[in-house]
């Protein structure tokens, strides 16, 4: 299955950094940025159309355009799955349009999670998980000791890069640079281990061409 990121979408960053009594640079995130209005009214009339409901999700992402048939439109809209108003990370749901009809829903549904809201890790003891994980464990540059930091509180699914279909939530964080989608590092807030961590480096796989005789 493929899993979309909506990493890209879902913090309302401060617009200055906090800093907490014992140093460090870190702020917490306010929540997931919903599309303009405009945009969710027009999101809400292709699900009208097509039947569809959208329930505990904040649309984060439209585009509409024209194919290369000037008959042809496409329209995309993607969402963040929302539970007792924290985001589940990993679990975005993408809605493709063509032509104002409904061309598939990907993305796994999730239903309620039993698990509250309430995160206790403080901003700069996940400042300094994320150093240590992105410098001492990943290799990455010792710059980063020098950055700002944002946290966006969210439910994480163990089990969402395995095998197991079995859905396993944990109460985690996410942190980054403040001004850099990547790396992103995914903190467990009961154990402060990290779940996941991604560098945002991708490896394309390009085979050398063989020798032509």
């Amino acid at each position: 299955m493929k899993y979309l990121s909506f990493i890209l979408l879902i913090a309302i960053i401060s617009s200055s950094c906090k800093k907490e009594s014992t140093g460090g640079c870190i702020s917490k995130s306010d929540g997931v940025v919903p599309v303009s209005a405009a945009d969710m009214a027009s999101i809400q009339t292709l699900l009208n159309s097509n039947h569809l409901t959208a329930n505990n999700q904040v649309f984060v992402i439209f585009r509409s355009y024209l194919g290369v048939d000037p008959q042809s439109s496409y329209q995309y809209a993607e969402a963040t799955q929302v539970r007792n108003g924290l985001p589940i990370f990993y679990g975005d749901v993408v809605y493709d349009f063509r032509n104002n009809i409904s061309q598939g829903v990907s993305g796994r549904m999730y239903g309620a999670i039993s698990l509250d809201n309430k995160l206790s890790f403080s901003l700069f003891g996940l400042r300094q998980l994320f150093l240590n994980e992105a410098i001492n464990k990943q290799g990455l540059n010792k710059s980063f000791n020098d950055s700002c930091y944002v946290a966006q509180a969210g439910y994480y699914n163990v089990n969402v890069f395995t095998n197991d279909t079995t859905a396993n939530f944990v109460k985690a964080w996410q942190v980054r640079p403040l001004h850099s989608l990547y790396p992103q590092c995914y903190i467990s807030d009961s154990s402060g281990s990290t779940l996941y961590f991604d560098s945002g480096i991708r490896f394309l796989d390009v085979k050398k061409p063989g020798k032509i005789n």
